[in-house]
């Protein structure tokens, strides 16, 4: 995140969904793909990828002082706004460690069944 002085960086899968983050061969964000349709916000280097956001970011301070109220409903909606601006939003891969979108009580389940992980120790 530092070392391409980013405003933002966001974690990345190649988990499909309805909308994708499109990103260039260095990892820059530059654009996304709803679906099926795309939208280059910003130049390309090399050979362009649809990933998928899995909902963890990095950001920076200068983040709050580019982004003006209200927000929008997505924060990528805000990320696309800074690439008009010509800021630097930046992705790493999670590669293929687990991830699922938990935003649903049947998603929880499934969390929980495809990764049942641990119990909690009893309290003594």
């Amino acid at each position: 995140h530092r070392s391409h002085d980013a405003t933002v960086s966001l974690a990345v899968n190649e988990k499909v969904s309805t909308s994708m983050l499109l990103v260039d061969q260095k990892g820059a964000l530059v654009g996304r793909s709803i679906a099926g349709e795309r939208q280059l916000l910003k130049s390309a280097e090399g050979v362009i990828k649809e990933v998928g956001f899995c909902g963890l970011q990095t950001i920076s301070p200068p983040f709050f002082s580019q982004v003006k109220p209200p927000m929008s409903f997505s924060i990528i909606d805000d990320y696309m706004n800074l690439l008009r601006t010509g800021a630097s939003v930046m992705t790493w891969s999670i590669g293929d460690a687990y991830w699922e979108d938990i935003g649903t009580p049947e998603a929880v389940a499934k969390a929980n069944r495809d990764f049942p992980g641990s119990k909690p120790s009893p309290v003594r």
